[in-house]
Protein backbone atom coordinates (compact mmCIF):
# COMPACT_ATOMS: atom_id res chain seq x y z
CA UNK A 1 0.00 0.00 0.00
CA UNK A 2 1.16 3.23 -0.91
CA UNK A 3 0.93 6.68 1.09
CA UNK A 4 -0.40 8.77 -1.46
CA UNK A 5 1.56 12.62 -1.78
CA UNK A 6 0.30 15.11 0.07
CA UNK A 7 -1.67 17.41 -2.02
CA UNK A 8 -0.94 21.10 0.24
CA UNK A 9 -2.67 24.50 0.05
CA UNK A 10 -0.18 26.90 -1.78
CA UNK A 11 -0.77 29.43 1.01
CA UNK A 12 0.84 28.53 5.03
CA UNK A 13 -1.38 27.60 7.07
CA UNK A 14 -1.07 27.04 10.87
CA UNK A 15 -2.27 24.17 11.71
CA UNK A 16 -1.88 22.10 15.55
CA UNK A 17 -2.24 17.85 15.90
CA UNK A 18 -2.99 15.91 19.02
CA UNK A 19 -1.68 12.76 19.35
CA UNK A 20 -3.43 11.02 22.70
CA UNK A 21 -0.88 7.77 23.18
CA UNK A 22 -1.55 5.25 25.79
CA UNK A 23 0.91 7.21 28.34
CA UNK A 24 1.05 10.69 27.32
CA UNK A 25 -0.48 13.24 25.15
CA UNK A 26 1.40 15.61 22.30
CA UNK A 27 0.60 18.52 20.85
CA UNK A 28 2.31 20.27 17.70
CA UNK A 29 1.30 23.69 16.36
CA UNK A 30 3.56 25.21 12.97
CA UNK A 31 3.28 26.60 9.90
CA UNK A 32 2.58 24.05 7.06
CA UNK A 33 3.29 25.74 3.35
CA UNK A 34 3.46 23.57 0.17
CA UNK A 35 4.06 20.38 2.44
CA UNK A 36 6.61 21.44 4.20
CA UNK A 37 6.30 21.73 8.21
CA UNK A 38 7.72 25.15 9.57
CA UNK A 39 9.74 25.38 12.90
CA UNK A 40 7.17 24.67 15.79
CA UNK A 41 5.56 27.19 16.84
CA UNK A 42 4.33 25.08 20.19
CA UNK A 43 5.23 21.42 21.38
CA UNK A 44 4.14 19.84 24.11
CA UNK A 45 4.13 16.52 25.94
CA UNK A 46 2.42 15.37 29.12
CA UNK A 47 1.96 11.91 30.79
CA UNK A 48 -1.89 11.44 31.46
CA UNK A 49 -1.25 7.23 31.73
CA UNK A 50 -4.66 6.63 29.71
CA UNK A 51 -3.73 3.07 29.05
CA UNK A 52 -2.48 2.12 32.32
CA UNK A 53 -4.65 -0.91 32.18
CA UNK A 54 -4.52 -2.47 28.66
CA UNK A 55 -2.77 -5.32 30.54
CA UNK A 56 -5.66 -6.18 32.65
CA UNK A 57 -9.50 -5.16 32.16
CA UNK A 58 -8.58 -2.60 29.07
CA UNK A 59 -10.96 -0.06 30.33
CA UNK A 60 -10.12 3.23 30.16
CA UNK A 61 -9.87 4.58 34.25
CA UNK A 62 -12.13 6.89 35.04
CA UNK A 63 -9.39 9.33 36.31
CA UNK A 64 -7.19 8.75 33.46
CA UNK A 65 -9.74 9.97 31.17
CA UNK A 66 -10.61 13.10 33.41
CA UNK A 67 -6.85 13.77 32.92
CA UNK A 68 -6.58 12.92 29.21
CA UNK A 69 -9.30 15.12 28.66
CA UNK A 70 -8.21 18.20 30.60
CA UNK A 71 -4.55 18.33 28.77
CA UNK A 72 -7.11 17.98 25.13
CA UNK A 73 -8.91 21.12 26.35
CA UNK A 74 -5.83 23.17 27.37
CA UNK A 75 -4.06 22.13 23.84
CA UNK A 76 -7.35 23.24 21.83
CA UNK A 77 -6.65 26.78 23.62
CA UNK A 78 -3.18 26.52 23.56
CA UNK A 79 -3.81 25.83 19.43
CA UNK A 80 -5.97 28.78 19.06
CA UNK A 81 -4.39 31.18 21.09
CA UNK A 82 -1.56 30.88 17.83
CA UNK A 83 -4.41 31.58 15.59
CA UNK A 84 -4.37 27.70 14.35
CA UNK A 85 -6.90 27.36 11.63
CA UNK A 86 -7.04 23.57 12.14
CA UNK A 87 -6.88 20.94 14.99
CA UNK A 88 -6.55 17.39 14.31
CA UNK A 89 -6.66 15.04 17.44
CA UNK A 90 -6.13 11.17 16.73
CA UNK A 91 -6.18 8.39 19.60
CA UNK A 92 -3.77 5.12 19.52
CA UNK A 93 -3.86 1.96 20.88
CA UNK A 94 -5.35 2.63 24.22
CA UNK A 95 -8.54 4.10 22.80
CA UNK A 96 -8.17 1.30 19.95
CA UNK A 97 -8.48 -1.41 22.59
CA UNK A 98 -10.09 -0.23 25.08
CA UNK A 99 -13.71 -1.71 25.83
CA UNK A 100 -14.98 2.21 26.38
CA UNK A 101 -12.91 3.87 23.95
CA UNK A 102 -15.85 4.97 21.97
CA UNK A 103 -17.17 6.07 24.91
CA UNK A 104 -13.99 8.41 25.38
CA UNK A 105 -14.64 9.90 22.10
CA UNK A 106 -17.51 10.72 22.58
CA UNK A 107 -16.66 12.69 25.54
CA UNK A 108 -13.62 14.22 23.75
CA UNK A 109 -16.38 15.21 21.03
CA UNK A 110 -18.78 17.06 23.84
CA UNK A 111 -16.01 18.61 26.16
CA UNK A 112 -13.97 19.99 23.46
CA UNK A 113 -15.90 20.18 19.94
CA UNK A 114 -12.86 17.88 18.78
CA UNK A 115 -13.57 15.10 16.93
CA UNK A 116 -11.33 12.37 18.20
CA UNK A 117 -9.90 10.08 15.44
CA UNK A 118 -9.28 6.45 16.63
CA UNK A 119 -6.00 4.84 14.07
CA UNK A 120 -6.00 1.27 12.92
CA UNK A 121 -2.48 0.19 13.44
CA UNK A 122 -1.87 0.62 10.12
CA UNK A 123 -3.02 3.78 9.62
CA UNK A 124 -1.14 4.78 12.67
CA UNK A 125 2.40 3.34 10.56
CA UNK A 126 1.14 5.35 8.25
CA UNK A 127 1.00 8.55 10.00
CA UNK A 128 4.17 7.82 11.92
CA UNK A 129 6.05 7.27 8.22
CA UNK A 130 4.82 10.58 6.68
CA UNK A 131 5.78 11.99 9.71
CA UNK A 132 9.28 11.17 10.18
CA UNK A 133 9.81 11.53 5.87
CA UNK A 134 8.86 15.17 6.42
CA UNK A 135 12.13 15.80 7.84
CA UNK A 136 14.22 16.82 4.81
CA UNK A 137 17.61 14.35 5.94
CA UNK A 138 15.30 11.13 6.02
CA UNK A 139 12.58 12.57 2.41
CA UNK A 140 14.47 10.04 0.74
CA UNK A 141 15.89 7.07 2.62
CA UNK A 142 14.75 3.51 3.10
CA UNK A 143 13.44 3.30 6.65
CA UNK A 144 12.88 0.86 9.40
CA UNK A 145 10.61 3.02 12.46
CA UNK A 146 10.09 1.52 15.46
CA UNK A 147 8.17 3.24 17.36
CA UNK A 148 7.79 2.40 21.46
CA UNK A 149 4.50 3.57 22.83
CA UNK A 150 2.79 2.54 26.20
CA UNK A 151 0.75 0.32 24.84
CA UNK A 152 2.21 -1.22 21.95
CA UNK A 153 5.22 -1.23 19.52
CA UNK A 154 4.83 -0.62 15.59
CA UNK A 155 7.73 -1.32 13.33
CA UNK A 156 7.49 0.42 10.09
CA UNK A 157 9.19 -0.13 6.83
CA UNK A 158 8.74 2.23 3.78
CA UNK A 159 10.04 5.51 2.35
CA UNK A 160 9.72 7.56 -0.29
CA UNK A 161 7.43 5.34 -1.62
CA UNK A 162 5.13 4.57 0.99
CA UNK A 163 4.36 2.22 3.19
CA UNK A 164 6.41 -0.98 2.47
CA UNK A 165 4.89 -3.01 5.32
CA UNK A 166 4.03 -2.78 9.12
CA UNK A 167 3.20 -4.28 12.21
CA UNK A 168 1.95 -3.34 15.62
CA UNK A 169 2.49 -5.55 18.72
CA UNK A 170 0.72 -5.01 22.01
CA UNK A 171 3.98 -4.76 24.05
CA UNK A 172 4.57 -1.46 25.33
CA UNK A 173 6.21 0.46 28.76
CA UNK A 174 3.15 1.09 30.54
CA UNK A 175 1.76 -2.48 29.52
CA UNK A 176 5.30 -4.22 30.25
CA UNK A 177 5.67 -2.23 33.37
CA UNK A 178 2.40 -3.61 34.61
CA UNK A 179 2.90 -7.38 33.42
CA UNK A 180 6.86 -7.10 34.77
CA UNK A 181 7.44 -4.77 37.38
CA UNK A 182 10.37 -2.87 38.24
CA UNK A 183 13.91 -3.41 37.19
CA UNK A 184 16.47 -2.88 39.76
CA UNK A 185 18.87 -5.04 38.70
CA UNK A 186 20.42 -6.58 35.90
CA UNK A 187 18.60 -10.06 36.14
CA UNK A 188 15.47 -8.07 36.18
CA UNK A 189 16.45 -5.68 32.89
CA UNK A 190 16.96 -9.40 31.26
CA UNK A 191 13.76 -10.85 32.38
CA UNK A 192 11.23 -7.71 30.87
CA UNK A 193 13.89 -8.42 27.24
CA UNK A 194 12.87 -11.95 27.50
CA UNK A 195 9.34 -10.77 27.87
CA UNK A 196 9.25 -8.32 25.55
CA UNK A 197 11.26 -10.86 22.59
CA UNK A 198 9.03 -13.41 23.00
CA UNK A 199 6.16 -11.06 21.47
CA UNK A 200 8.53 -8.76 19.14
CA UNK A 201 10.91 -10.93 17.17
CA UNK A 202 8.94 -12.63 15.00
CA UNK A 203 6.48 -10.51 13.48
CA UNK A 204 9.61 -7.83 13.27
CA UNK A 205 11.98 -10.10 11.42
CA UNK A 206 9.11 -10.69 8.93
CA UNK A 207 8.59 -7.12 8.33
CA UNK A 208 12.21 -6.60 7.91
CA UNK A 209 12.85 -9.15 5.49
CA UNK A 210 10.52 -6.60 3.60
CA UNK A 211 13.29 -4.04 3.41
CA UNK A 212 16.49 -5.23 4.07
CA UNK A 213 19.31 -3.03 4.09
CA UNK A 214 17.01 0.02 5.42
CA UNK A 215 18.05 2.62 8.10
CA UNK A 216 16.56 2.14 11.40
CA UNK A 217 14.91 5.35 13.08
CA UNK A 218 13.81 5.40 16.20
CA UNK A 219 10.04 7.88 17.24
CA UNK A 220 7.79 7.80 20.81
CA UNK A 221 8.63 8.85 24.22
CA UNK A 222 11.09 6.18 25.28
CA UNK A 223 13.27 6.22 22.45
CA UNK A 224 13.76 10.31 22.59
CA UNK A 225 13.89 10.25 26.44
CA UNK A 226 16.64 7.58 26.25
CA UNK A 227 18.69 9.90 23.87
CA UNK A 228 17.74 13.07 26.38
CA UNK A 229 19.21 11.26 29.17
CA UNK A 230 22.26 10.24 27.20
CA UNK A 231 22.94 13.54 25.96
CA UNK A 232 21.93 14.97 29.37
CA UNK A 233 19.39 17.95 27.37
CA UNK A 234 16.90 19.75 29.86
CA UNK A 235 13.71 20.23 28.38
CA UNK A 236 14.57 23.42 26.70
CA UNK A 237 16.89 21.33 24.83
CA UNK A 238 15.03 18.66 23.82
CA UNK A 239 14.81 18.70 20.01
CA UNK A 240 18.79 18.32 20.43
CA UNK A 241 18.34 14.62 20.32
CA UNK A 242 17.47 14.71 16.81
CA UNK A 243 19.70 12.83 14.77
CA UNK A 244 21.72 11.03 17.73
CA UNK A 245 22.82 7.83 17.41
CA UNK A 246 21.86 5.41 20.16
CA UNK A 247 23.91 1.84 19.99
CA UNK A 248 22.29 -0.84 21.80
CA UNK A 249 25.21 -0.94 24.67
CA UNK A 250 24.49 2.09 25.54
CA UNK A 251 21.01 1.57 25.65
CA UNK A 252 21.86 -1.37 27.76
CA UNK A 253 24.01 0.97 29.97
CA UNK A 254 21.49 3.33 30.37
CA UNK A 255 19.10 1.21 31.90
CA UNK A 256 21.21 -0.60 34.20
CA UNK A 257 22.71 3.22 35.34
CA UNK A 258 18.71 4.55 35.71
CA UNK A 259 17.05 0.92 37.26
CA UNK A 260 19.75 0.75 40.20
CA UNK A 261 18.22 4.11 40.89
CA UNK A 262 14.81 4.25 42.99
CA UNK A 263 12.03 5.32 40.96
CA UNK A 264 11.06 7.95 43.69
CA UNK A 265 14.64 9.66 43.07
CA UNK A 266 14.50 9.02 39.25
CA UNK A 267 13.58 12.56 38.78
CA UNK A 268 16.83 13.75 39.65
CA UNK A 269 18.29 11.96 36.36
CA UNK A 270 19.48 14.19 34.05
CA UNK A 271 17.50 15.01 30.59
CA UNK A 272 14.58 12.25 31.83
CA UNK A 273 11.15 12.94 31.35
CA UNK A 274 8.77 13.91 34.43
CA UNK A 275 6.45 11.25 34.64
CA UNK A 276 8.85 8.35 32.75
CA UNK A 277 10.77 7.51 35.87
CA UNK A 278 8.71 4.22 36.00
CA UNK A 279 8.34 3.32 32.02
CA UNK A 280 12.20 4.02 30.98
CA UNK A 281 13.64 0.68 31.95
CA UNK A 282 10.67 -1.08 30.45
CA UNK A 283 11.00 1.10 27.46
CA UNK A 284 14.49 0.14 27.13
CA UNK A 285 13.79 -3.58 27.42
CA UNK A 286 11.56 -3.60 24.49
CA UNK A 287 14.27 -1.03 22.89
CA UNK A 288 16.94 -3.94 23.24
CA UNK A 289 14.77 -6.64 22.34
CA UNK A 290 13.64 -5.02 18.99
CA UNK A 291 17.34 -4.04 18.30
CA UNK A 292 18.38 -7.72 18.76
CA UNK A 293 15.72 -9.35 16.45
CA UNK A 294 16.49 -6.66 14.03
CA UNK A 295 20.13 -7.69 13.92
CA UNK A 296 20.53 -3.61 14.61
CA UNK A 297 23.34 -2.12 16.52
CA UNK A 298 22.56 1.45 16.25
CA UNK A 299 19.44 3.61 16.02
CA UNK A 300 18.70 6.88 14.64
CA UNK A 301 16.32 9.06 16.96
CA UNK A 302 13.94 11.57 15.76
CA UNK A 303 11.67 13.83 17.46
CA UNK A 304 9.00 13.83 14.29
CA UNK A 305 6.33 11.02 14.06
CA UNK A 306 2.14 10.62 13.88
CA UNK A 307 1.48 14.48 14.90
CA UNK A 308 3.79 15.69 11.76
CA UNK A 309 1.94 13.35 9.86
CA UNK A 310 -1.23 13.96 10.96
CA UNK A 311 0.28 18.08 10.58
CA UNK A 312 0.84 16.66 6.60
CA UNK A 313 -2.35 15.22 5.87
CA UNK A 314 -4.82 17.96 7.27
CA UNK A 315 -3.17 20.58 4.72
CA UNK A 316 -4.58 18.73 2.45
CA UNK A 317 -7.77 21.02 1.07
CA UNK A 318 -9.72 17.48 1.33
CA UNK A 319 -11.21 16.06 4.35
CA UNK A 320 -7.87 14.69 6.63
CA UNK A 321 -6.81 11.59 7.83
CA UNK A 322 -9.37 8.88 7.94
CA UNK A 323 -9.00 5.64 10.60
Amino acid sequence: MRILPVLCYKRPMRLAAIDVGSNSVLLLVADVISGTIGTPLDEQVRITRLGERLAGDRVLPEEAMRRTLAVIADYKERAARLGAERTLVAATAAVREAANGTEFARRVQEATGLTLQVLSAQREAELGLLGVCSDPALKDAALLLLDIGGGSTELTAGGPGGLVGSTSVPVGCVRLRAQAGDARAESDLERMQRAAAVQLAAPMRRIARLAPGSHLVGIGGTITALGTVDLRLDEQRHREVDGHVLTAGRVRQLALEIAQVLPEERSRIAGLPKGREDTIVPGAAILLAAMQALEQDGLRVSVRGLRYGLLSVSARPAKPAEA
